[in-house]
């Protein structure tokens, strides 16, 4: 198995129209959409939501067999847009909360890919720790992804201790400062500290429209945002997390690694939704780069 996401699985609501989302969804979506196999550890809702997500799931490739049926809601994002950025009102106690500990977890697999929202409750932030104990992995990936007030620092604490590669934004770098009393207030040499004191051997942060960076053996790879027509940015992170993973997957170097992530991103600010289908052009791009299955 190449990856096992673990986290929400819900519908982003915007403008009324309901597109199924949530970032590790999103994360694996895309790495299906690169041609790897993996699943999503979640929880949906015995409910007509939770069947149109399994369907879904299972039609994008993504193996659902870890994912558990509860009698909680499943879960749902109200999104709201300013200038283009997204904000979400999450409802309470869903499925996503509740997420077991599935049986037959695999013992190794290529990454392992986390974040913040989905260890607001006891229950689910326990299964991610049994999997974090008894999965093996290649690589952990620990995306901060800070939405409201759904982190504390013990939670921010335990996954960068877990991690081996960390992603934040420009925005998340000071609250993650402050959290660990950081005194730098410079992305770069803040990232840089954060990966010393953790150990963590790459770090990768999103400047939003300026591009994004990744800081690995010591040293810094930047990129611009490509030059595309925005149309909203729900779910471009993930797809940048999803591009990066595949790539260091591959064992391409983080330069590449960066530059197949931003393009894809790039691809999917242009389009509506965080899992766009992809068109032709880029797929032969991906293609041309290995990928796909």
């Amino acid at each position: 198995m190449d990856y096992l996401c673990f986290g929400e699985i819900l519908f982003d609501i915007l403008s009324g129209q309901r597109k199924l989302g949530g970032a590790p969804l999103n994360v694996a979506a895309h790495l299906a959409k690169l041609g790897f196999k993996g699943s999503m550890v979640s929880s949906v809702g015995d409910d007509d939501l939770g069947n149109e997500a399994i369907t879904s799931i299972k039609k994008i490739g993504i193996d659902s067999s870890l994912i558990s049926i509860s009698s909680k809601e499943t879960g749902r994002a109200d999104i709201t847009l300013k200038d283009g950025d997204a904000d979400y009102i999450f409802n309470d106690d869903s499925a996503w909360d509740n997420i077991p500990k599935p049986k037959n977890l695999p013992k190794h697999v290529g990454v392992i890919y986390f974040g913040t929202l989905a260890q607001r409750s006891a229950l689910s932030r326990k299964t991610l720790e049994e999997i974090l104990s008894s999965t093996e992995a290649e690589e952990v990936f620990f995306d901060v992804n800070l939405r409201k007030q759904y982190y504390s620092r013990e939670i921010i604490v335990e996954g960068l201790r877990k991690a081996t590669i960390l992603k934040m934004n420009e925005e998340e770098v000071p609250i993650i400062e402050d959290i660990l009393g950081i005194k730098e207030r410079d992305i770069d040499k803040a990232s840089e500290e954060i990966s010393r004191q953790y150990s963590i051997p790459t770090v990768i942060v999103t400047l939003g429209k300026n591009g994004a960076q990744i800081f690995r053996d010591g040293s810094w790879c930047k990129r611009e945002a490509e030059a595309k027509r925005v149309v909203d940015t729900v779910g471009a992170g993930d797809s940048l997390s999803a591009g990066i993973i595949g790539s260091l997957l591959k064992g391409l170097g983080i330069k590449k690694a960066l530059e197949i992530g931003s393009h894809i991103a790039a691809y999917v600010v242009s389009e509506e939704g965080a899992i766009p289908e992809y068109d032709e052009e880029l797929r032969k791009y991906l293609f041309e780069e290995g990928f796909l299955a």
